[in-house]
């Protein structure tokens, strides 16, 4: 009975100590991974290029290393392809594309992020002067929405002085946006005003492209076009 008693005890001691270093542990890694979250947030939303390229590789290396989770992982991959900096969307998207081949789990998780980013237009202008009706066309495009939700931004307007724009183009880059967006968002252009505008499919040249987030586009606006807008 007293030996029992001392196994009992003994037994007692030995799962408090398993309980404790694996509190201790849980604890420990819970700590690191915050530490390394607050790491590559810090990084990746400086105002300096190089700091954010050092961030978006960073959290390519940390994800692979089980670092830092999934869920967080999937929101840098939502910042990056909202940013205007080309180069961490590339980064970041060259090694998601790269680790996604194995990780089944974070390619369905990519997809996601990616359905949910906003549909982005980037206009460009042969004219100066056309600055003005572009602007209204972007407010009515951006007013609007596709079927399922997609909202739609229009970053910027440029003005392209390198070569005159004889026909208005809306041009794809991705083979499956050109086919499901690119034909809804024609018909938009049309409603707000640019009658005559065609789809230019660059996916060909693009398709694999990670310097391009999904859901881009380009409009390339001529000035009979908008010469023919009316308010």
């Amino acid at each position: 009975m007293k030996e029992t008693i001392e196994w009992i005890t003994v037994g007692v001691k030995v799962a408090l100590t398993l309980i404790s270093a694996v509190a201790g542990y849980v604890f420990s890694h819970q700590h690191q991974q915050n530490e390394d979250i607050k790491l590559v947030t810090e990084l990746a939303s400086s105002s300096e290029p190089m700091k954010r390229m050092l961030g978006a590789a960073i959290a390519v290396d940390y994800y692979d290393q089980n670092r830092i989770s999934l869920s967080f992982y999937k929101s840098i991959y939502t910042y990056a392809n909202n940013s205007p900096d080309t180069a961490m969307k590339a980064l970041v998207n060259t090694g998601i594309s790269e680790t996604a081949k194995t990780d089944d789990n974070l390619r369905k998780a990519v997809e996601v992020a990616a359905n949910s980013l906003p549909i982005r237009i980037y206009f460009h202008i042969g004219e100066p002067n056309d600055r003005q009706k572009a602007e209204m066309i972007k407010q009515r495009l951006e007013a609007a929405s596709l079927e399922g939700g997609s909202a739609i931004v229009v970053p910027g307007i440029q003005h392209v002085k390198e070569y005159p724009i004889k026909k208005s183009n809306l041009r794809c880059f991705r083979k499956e946006e050109c086919k499901n967006i690119a034909e809804p968002l024609l018909q938009l252009f049309r409603e707000s005003g640019i009658k005559d505008i065609e789809l230019s499919d660059m996916s060909n040249r693009y398709e694999t492209s990670t310097a391009i987030r999904p859901k881009h586009f380009e409009a390339w606006i001529a000035s009979q076009s908008l010469a023919n807008t009316t308010p």
